[in-house]
């Protein structure tokens, strides 16, 4: 299982700093992929943001 660093809040404010679409959108995407990922896991804070709906956001 690979680990990240970061939080998930942490990957999604650097992706839309630092990605070439810096969209909530492309972050949010880029997220639920890293998520879906069995071999990845986030430092855990508490919560995931996949239980959180971005309709809104």
């Amino acid at each position: 299982m690979l680990v990240s660093a970061i939080t998930e809040g942490t990957f999604l404010r650097l992706q839309m700093q630092l990605a070439a679409d810096i969209s909530f959108v492309a972050a949010w995407q880029s997220l639920t992929g890293f998520q879906r990922n069995p071999r990845h896991s986030f430092i855990d804070d508490g919560f995931s943001y996949a239980h959180f709906s971005n309709h809104r956001l």
